[in-house]
């Protein structure tokens, strides 16, 4: 494995006077796991600082001191990073016991390879069990976002399995999660989301509490009942549609060109799965009851919005990470206007439709995957939400798209040349007017868009 770090040789040549020089960490495990390697942990017995400002001179990569109270550099070049760090204690067997997972404790020397890998904490055997194991609680206490990295490691590598005592200490230490740099802690949690397989780690940090402490908003859909269309409580509605949603992005079985849009947008799915997480997060403000006695959330989109935003600030989100998850949450029952009419009935509900597409644009996609999630998660299934949704993507790909890019049939320069107008706000509304016809499919010709001005104008006595 240390043969196939590009620029090896470089880095031994440079690294030849060090005491040791070690690639450590969650390279070698992911190395071990034949997981793509792109980020090398080196590991220096001195002048990380110095190798590293000699290594990217060496192969024109660029330097970035990151820490210097805890020595440590980094190099990049192309797509490919090399972290420099000074060992921990003197040791690499020191370096290793103050690592935060048995399966990142793991070190080979850059230079003397052939003396095989260092475990001193049994992270081989780890990894062969699939398991991930704290090497010790205080290692975790040290660094509170360690809690929740232990989520985010499982996930990403597939570990169903967390060991009983890492699971005990992090219910231990949540609290703690509160006073971590929350920049860290949003990097860590949107790495979590993102894992195409996190449902059963996330319930497992909701188990430890750890989760309450990220969104303490949850804790209150706990036993909160629903309607006659539910068979969960909200939280556990919550959960189901969390789930329901990591089958449904992959699979995709009835829309090519969604499955694109989540190749090209791959970091939009922890914000989706986010979304979906706080889809229903109003409910607790707006429990109600009817005069018949059913039990009501009338407008709990709204409240959740709010509640929403509030999060994402609370993360020091960026704002477009903040409108999209938003964005999310607010349109999460606009299906049921569909619903109500049917997949054959689209037809008749064009306006609201295109009203919806103004608002979200490409977004449509992900608004697609958070109905059938939320769907799912109900008793009523998903055939109908699917077929629902199907037309309403085919609507905007070969509809409302190729409308919405053509060249407008009138402009405001027509408006004051053809038809001698003065520039007012009557020019947005006879303009609105037109693009809403023309995605309709009512206007498709500068002749029917001009006889649109006409009657414009005529009702207003202009004409």
């Amino acid at each position: 494995m240390i043969e196939n770090i590009p620029y090896i040789g470089i880095l031994r040549e440079l690294t030849g006077s060090c005491r040791e020089v070690f690639l450590v960490g969650g390279t070698l495990r992911d190395s071990i796991l034949n997981r793509q390697v792109r980020d090398y942990d080196i590991a220096l017995s001195e002048s990380p600082f110095t190798v590293a400002r000699w290594f990217a001179d060496a192969i024109n990569g660029a330097y970035v001191m990151l820490h210097e109270r805890f020595p440590t550099a980094r190099v990049v070049k192309g797509d490919c990073v090399y972290d420099f760090t000074a060992l921990r204690g003197g040791s690499i067997e020191s370096d290793l016991l103050s690592r935060d997972f048995t399966v990142n404790a793991l070190a080979v020397s850059i230079n003397n390879p052939v003396d095989g890998i260092i475990d001193v904490t049994g992270g081989l055997g780890d990894i062969n069990n699939r398991i991930i194991r704290m090497v010790s609680k205080d290692n975790l206490a040290e660094d509170p976002v360690r809690l929740l990295r232990a989520f985010r490691v499982a996930a990403e590598l597939g570990f169903t399995t967390i060991d009983t005592d890492t699971l005990a200490a992090i219910a231990d230490l949540k609290g703690g999660i509160s006073v971590a740099a929350v920049e860290r802690v949003w990097a860590e949690f949107k790495m979590l989301l993102q894992a195409d397989n996190s449902a059963e780690i996330i319930k497992s940090a909701c188990e430890t509490g750890l989760l309450f402490e990220l969104l303490p908003e949850l804790e209150p859909l706990r036993g909160l009942r629903q309607n006659r269309w539910h068979h969960l409580d909200v939280f556990d509605h919550t959960m189901a549609a969390y789930e329901a949603a990591e089958s449904v992005t992959p699979a995709l079985p009835f829309h090519e060109n969604l499955r694109a849009w989540f190749e090209m947008y791959p970091h939009k799915s922890a914000l989706i799965k986010l979304a979906i997480l706080l889809h229903d997060v109003g409910k607790y403000r707006t429990y109600g009851q009817s005069k018949d006695g059913h039990i009501t959330f009338y407008r709990h989109e709204q409240e959740g919005t709010a509640i929403a935003a509030d999060i994402m600030t609370r993360f020091k989100a960026s704002t477009k990470e903040t409108e999209f998850v938003t964005m999310l949450v607010k349109n999460h029952l606009r299906i049921l206007a569909f619903k109500r009419v049917g997949g054959a009935g689209l037809s008749t509900m064009k306006r609201p439709l295109i009203r919806l597409l103004n608002t979200v644009g490409d977004a449509i996609y992900a608004l697609v995957v958070v109905w059938i999630a939320d769907s799912a998660a109900k008793l009523e299934g998903t055939d109908e939400t699917i077929g629902i949704c199907s037309g309403i993507l085919d609507f905007y790909e070969n509809k409302y798209l190729p409308r919405k890019t053509a060249p407008r049939f009138i402009t405001g320069r027509d408006l004051i040349e053809t038809f001698k107008l003065t520039p007012s706000p009557l020019f947005s509304e006879i303009l609105g007017a037109i693009e809403l016809q023309t995605l309709e499919g009512q206007i498709d010709s500068k002749a029917k868009a001009a006889a649109l001005v006409d009657e414009f104008l005529h009702a207003r006595g202009g004409g």
